[in-house]
C-alpha cells in the first residue's frame, strides 16, 4: 500500500481504482534505485524484462509450443537469463520458480504482461530512432503476442509505461492510444488505469481522439478514449485552446470536434458517456441526467 498511497498524494492517480497490477509492478521498479527489486539499476531491469519478452515472442514466432514461457537459469544464450541471485530478490514479484525445477522459472501473468509492454515500447522507439512507422512496429509485434491472448494487457501496460515516462515521444503516445481504442478484446477492469492514463498525457490524448475524428475508420472502443478525454479534461481545455489559436472562427473541423466534446455538446459522445455511467455507477460530470 505504500507504493499506492504515494501514487495517490503525488497526484499521480485521482483514486486506487486508477492502479493496475502492472502499474504497481512499474511503480515498484521505478522506487528501486537500489537493491529491492533485481539488484541493478531499474533501466537495466526493465531492459532484462523487455529481453524475456522478447525472447517469449522469438518462439511464438518459431511456433515453439513446449516450455514457450519457461527460462532456465543456465541458458547458454540470451541476455534475459536470470542468476540464482536475481532470481532469488525478484521472485516475490516479478519471477516465479518452477516446482520441482531448480533452475527453471517463468514469468507470472501480470508480470509478463508488464514484460511485453516493455517490449513494445523497446520495438517503438526503435522504429521511430530508424525513420520507421511506429504503427507498422505496432503491429508486427502484435501478431505474435496475439497468439499469447495478452494482446490487450500488454497495449495497457505499454500505455500506463509511457503515460508516466518522459523519455516516450507523444508520437509514440498517440499510435498506442489509437492502437489500443481498435482492440476487440479490451476488459471494462481495464478502463479506469486507462483513464488515469489520459489524464498524465493528455496533449497525447487529444491528438489520438483528432486522428480518430479525422477518419472514417470507426475502432470498437474509440469510445473509451473521448470519454476519458471528458472527463478527464483535455477536452475541457480544448476550447479555450481552439479560442486562442482560431480567433477568426477558422478553426479545423475536426478541432471543433473536439471542442464540442469539452462543453458536452457532441450528442454521441454524451450517449456513451451516460450509458458507461450508468453500466459503471460512476458519477456524472456537472449538469449531466443519465
Amino acid at each position: 500500500m505504500g507504493i499506492a498511497a504515494r501514487l495517490l498524494n503525488g497526484a499521480q492517480i485521482q483514486s486506487f481504482t486508477e492502479l493496475s497490477v502492472e502499474r504497481l509492478l512499474y511503480e515498484h521498479i521505478r522506487a528501486s534505485d537500489t537493491d529491492t527489486v533485481s539488484a541493478e539499476a531499474p533501466r537495466l531491469f526493465e531492459r532484462r524484462m523487455a529481453d524475456h519478452a522478447r525472447e517469449i515472442i522469438e518462439r511464438v514466432k518459431a511456433q515453439q509450443r513446449d516450455d514457450r514461457l519457461i527460462f532456465d537459469q543456465f541458458a547458454a544464450s540470451g541476455q534475459y537469463v536470470l542468476t540464482a541471485e536475481r532470481l532469488a530478490t525478484a521472485a516475490e514479484h516479478f519471477f516465479q520458480a518452477i516446482p520441482g525445477e531448480p533452475t527453471l522459472y517463468t514469468l507470472p501473468e501480470d508480470a509478463l504482461s508488464l514484460a511485453l509492454g516493455f517490449a513494445i515500447l523497446q520495438a517503438l522507439r526503435g522504429a521511430e530512432r530508424n525513420g520507421r512507422p511506429v504503427e507498422e512496429a505496432l503491429n508486427e509485434m502484435l501478431e505474435p503476442i496475439a497468439a499469447l491472448d495478452m494482446t490487450a494487457d500488454a497495449m495497457l501496460s505499454a500505455l500506463l509505461v509511457a503515460s508516466v515516462d518522459d523519455q516516450m515521444s507523444k508520437t509514440l503516445k498517440v499510435a498506442l492510444y489509437v492502437g489500443f481504442v481498435g482492440l476487440q478484446n479490451t476488459d471494462d477492469e481495464d478502463y479506469e488505469p486507462f483513464v488515469g492514463t489520459v489524464r498524465l498525457s493528455p496533449d497525447a490524448a487529444l491528438s489520438a481522439t483528432e486522428q480518430l475524428f479525422s477518419s472514417d475508420l470507426r475502432r470498437p472502443n474509440e469510445h473509451w478514449l473521448t470519454e476519458a478525454c471528458v472527463l478527464s479534461g483535455p477536452m475541457r481545455s480544448a476550447r479555450t485552446r481552439s479560442a486562442r489559436m482560431f480567433g477568426d472562427g477558422s478553426a479545423p473541423t475536426v478541432w471543433n470536434q473536439a471542442c464540442r466534446c469539452s462543453s458536452a455538446y457532441d450528442t454521441r459522445v454524451r450517449t456513451l458517456t451516460i450509458g458507461r455511467s450508468k453500466n459503471r455507477q460512476r458519477n456524472l460530470p456537472v449538469g449531466w441526467t443519465a
